[in-house]
């Protein structure tokens, strides 16, 4: 039990430091359309959600399956998506 409690508490620790720079990223894109006579605050919205969606997937790969989810391989190591 512990184990899976390291390893959620380790993706919510990757989750948050990936958060924080979304935000920062978003503020940014937000800050810029400010500049647009069009307002699109969903544009900052749609990648945070996207992001805790793939933080959820993480943890449960990680819990469900032992190990993260994979999008490439490279060197013959698998990579994670974050």
């Amino acid at each position: 039990m512990a184990d899976g409690a390291k390893l959620i508490a380790e993706e919510i620790g990757r989750g948050i430091r990936l958060m924080f720079y979304l935000i920062v990223l978003s503020t940014i894109a937000t800050a810029l359309l400010d500049l647009a006579p069009i307002n699109m605050w969903y544009v900052a919205i749609i990648p945070l959600a996207i992001v805790s969606l793939i933080v959820l997937v993480q943890i449960g790969s990680r819990v469900v399956f032992g190990k993260h989810l994979t999008l490439f391989k490279t060197n013959n190591r698998r990579t994670g998506l974050f």
